[in-house]
C-alpha cells in the first residue's frame, strides 16, 4: 500500500506537469475583467516562451504587463471598462523584432475575451 502511494505522489499530474495548478490566491471572477489571451510565435511558427507582453491602455494611461508561459501563451485580466479599441499591444523578446500581430476581438461589440497572437522576427545584431 505504501509503495503504491509513493508512486501516485511521485508521478506529476497533467496539471502540475503544465506547471499549472490550484491556487485560490489567483482566483478572479472573469466576468468582472476583459480576458486578453493569445500566443507569441516566430516566422516559422515556433511558440516562444518567457516573451513580455505589453499591453498599453489609452483610456487611462497604464500598461499591462506578463509573461509568456512554458508553451508560449499567455493570458492577461484587464479592468472591465477597458474596451479592447483602447487597447495596443505590443511584445519583446531580446534577439526578436515585432513583425505584426493579429487582434480578434470579440464578436458583437462585446468586451472580452480578445485573441492576441504576435509574429516575431530574428533581429540582427
Amino acid at each position: 500500500m505504501r509503495l503504491i502511494l509513493l508512486l501516485l505522489l511521485g508521478t506529476a499530474s497533467p496539471a502540475f506537469a503544465g506547471g499549472y495548478g490550484f491556487d485560490p490566491s489567483m482566483l478572479v471572477d472573469d466576468k468582472e475583467v476583459n480576458i486578453y489571451f493569445g500566443s507569441v510565435r516566430d516566422g516559422a511558427g515556433t511558440l516562444l516562451p518567457n516573451t513580455t507582453v505589453i499591453l498599453d491602455n489609452s483610456h487611462n494611461d497604464s500598461t499591462y504587463v506578463g509573461v509568456t508561459d512554458a508553451t508560449g501563451r499567455f493570458r492577461l485580466r484587464l479592468p472591465r471598462d477597458i474596451r479592447p479599441d483602447q487597447v495596443s499591444p505590443r511584445c519583446s523578446k531580446r534577439g526578436y523584432k515585432l513583425v505584426k500581430f493579429i487582434k480578434r476581438p470579440p464578436p458583437r461589440g462585446a468586451t472580452s475575451p480578445v485573441e492576441i497572437d504576435f509574429i516575431l522576427g530574428f533581429a540582427p545584431r
